[in-house]
């Protein structure tokens, strides 16, 4: 019997796909696979390749399901894990980028970018993937990886971003029976440099004010960012909604994915003036991620500001201005959501070494 694809709508009108056996017992099967609204060619991307990997989970499915007839319960599992390691790494990454948020859906694209490279645009299967091959992209990406937007070689950080990215890869593909030992535990990881925070000086912020940008709400979104300390992934999903006043204040409510814990963000009545008037349920923001890259490129030159800064810079600029004005360092971990203060403390070492340049100006 065909197994058909179905579907329902979810949470923020996505729709989840789920596989209909047409058998009396366990008859729907959910494929884990979502495909998300909206007409941007991201999402039209994304869409497109959920529903090429739906239509290939339901085959092996059909395949699964008549193996019973055939074989042992053991046998079987052999055969699902010879299945398994079939795949091509590169594919598996691009069907799972589909699950990310917009900003790690480009960190996990451009990792599989550089693999291919490394790789000279070969596809590697999991079942002959060695441990060699992982310690070759690391040394790829420290000496010979090159940007695809700079065409220069990629900087030291944006190595360990990729092959952080490359090893937690790794460890999904050993829990889901792609691997039959998880590779990143013996795989050596590149070591960070010390973090340089990018970010706007006051003056900065004062002349991006006041210089127009062709997309308003570009200028907007990053303007309420610097105000906030808001990350683009949650100024983007940003809904009516989602502000409270409580008490005479007002609030954001909000969501925070990497510490998964919910926070009620003070606000300030200038900052929320900001924001246009929105329907209830509608997203405050429709920018996607492309388009605002590309007009927050144009804005800053515009303004004068020649240094590659991007989006995340203004939640930088938020807590580099609340140290600068003196608010404390839990204070400002508070606002900004981090899980533990140490993350915080990045933002004091840059302000630490200007006061202590201040203060060796002083000879008495």
């Amino acid at each position: 019997m065909p197994i058909h694809i179905r579907s329902r709508k979810i949470s923020d009108n996505r729709l989840s796909l789920y596989a209909d056996t047409g058998a009396k017992e366990n008859r729907f099967r959910s494929l884990n696979i979502y495909l998300y609204p909206g007409k941007d060619k991201v999402t039209k991307q994304i869409n497109k390749e959920a529903l090429i990997i739906a239509r290939q989970k339901v085959a092996k499915l059909e395949r699964e399901l008549s193996l019973p007839d055939i074989y042992t319960p053991q046998e079987i599992n052999g055969l699902k894990q010879q299945e398994k390691g079939k795949v091509g790494v590169l594919s598996f990454i691009l069907s799972n980028a589909r699950n990310k948020e917009e900003s790690n859906y480009y960190v996990w694209n451009s990792t599989a970018k550089q693999l291919q490279a490394c790789w000279g645009g070969a596809e590697k299967k999991f079942s002959d993937l060695t441990l060699l091959d992982v310690d070759n992209f690391r040394e790829y990406l420290l000496h010979r990886a090159i940007s695809e937007r700079t065409k220069k070689r990629i900087s030291h950080n944006s190595a360990v971003c990729y092959f952080a990215t490359f090893k937690s890869i790794l460890t999904d593909a050993y829990r889901g029976g792609y691997l039959l030992s998880d590779m990143s535990v013996s795989a050596k990881s590149i070591p960070a440099k010390e973090t340089i925070i990018e970010h706007f000086t006051a003056e900065e912020i004062k002349v991006l004010k006041h210089t127009d940008c062709k997309c308003r709400q570009t200028k907007i979104m990053s303007l309420f960012s610097t105000a906030t300390g808001m990350r683009w992934s949650d100024v983007c999903k940003l809904k009516p909604e989602d502000i409270e006043t409580r008490n005479g204040e007002t609030f954001i409510r909000m969501f925070h994915k990497k510490t998964k814990s919910w926070q009620m963000l003070p606000v300030s009545e200038s900052t929320l003036n900001l924001l246009p008037d929105t329907p209830p349920g509608e997203k405050i923001f429709t920018v996607d991620y492309d388009s605002m890259r590309k007009h927050l490129k144009k804005w800053l030159s515009d303004a004068g500001i020649k240094r590659h800064l991007t989006f995340h810079a203004f939640r930088h600029t938020n807590a580099m201005l609340l140290l600068e004005n003196g608010v404390d360092i839990l204070t400002i971990s508070s606002m900004l959501g981090h899980a533990n203060v140490k993350t915080t403390q990045v933002y004091a070492k840059p302000l630490e070494s200007r006061r202590r340049a201040a203060a060796n100006a002083i000879s008495i």
